[in-house]
């Protein structure tokens, strides 16, 4: 319950992170301005549509001709946050609380976004395998992952409207479904020492 907390909060944080944003254009002449609005709400209509590749690529082509947008900055750091590319947020964040422009206020709640990401990131589980590792750990490891993106889509239906939200929750089902095949491979090879032998390609045909 506590991690869905905290997943929540960050929601809650990042939807005031953009909206107490700069504006995204201050200097521009007029047709400029309005070429560049144009581009930055498609972008926007991606996110709210959870279109979160196309978001990114949209964002990342405005960026690159505009690089000191920092209102598409945050867009792209929000986007990267909701994708869980955490560290790819972090980036995106540090640029515009770096910029000596950003307002005090905005760069307030930048540190508390990043703070966000810290958090987020000790939730997920961390998976280690090495030459050494035996059937029965990576199992419970893949099954911790599993049960993570399973808890992840279903907080991300909270957020949203439908249809995205039957979407979010069927992903979510597939997650648990995956985690509970899993726990069978798992159980199995705490019962059999042997079991990490069996020829799979004969069990699944």
């Amino acid at each position: 319950m506590h991690g869905l907390t905290r997943r929540l909060t960050g929601a809650c944080l990042i939807v005031f992170l953009v909206s107490s944003g700069p504006p995204l254009v201050q200097a521009q002449s007029g047709s400029s301005a309005a070429a560049l609005q144009s581009e930055f709400d498609a972008a926007m209509q991606a996110v709210e549509d959870m279109r979160l590749r196309t978001a990114r690529e949209r964002l990342t082509s405005l960026l690159a001709a505009n690089p000191s947008l920092s209102r598409a900055r945050l867009e792209l750091a929000r986007v990267d946050y909701l994708s869980r590319d955490y560290a790819s947020a972090r980036i995106e964040a540090q640029r515009v609380l770096d910029d000596p422009d950003t307002p005090p206020t905005v760069r307030a709640t930048v540190l508390a976004f990043l703070a966000q990401i810290d958090a987020d990131e000790r939730l997920l589980p961390s998976v280690r395998v090495r030459p050494s590792s035996g059937l029965e750990e990576i199992l419970y490891q893949a099954m911790k992952a599993e049960k993570s993106a399973q808890n992840f889509y279903a907080s991300l239906a909270k957020r949203v409207r439908l249809p995205k939200k039957r979407v979010l929750q069927y992903l979510s089902k597939v997650e648990r479904s995956h985690f509970l095949m899993l726990q069978s491979e798992y159980t199995l090879a705490q019962q059999f020492e042997d079991y990490a032998e069996k020829d799979i390609d004969k069990v699944i045909t």
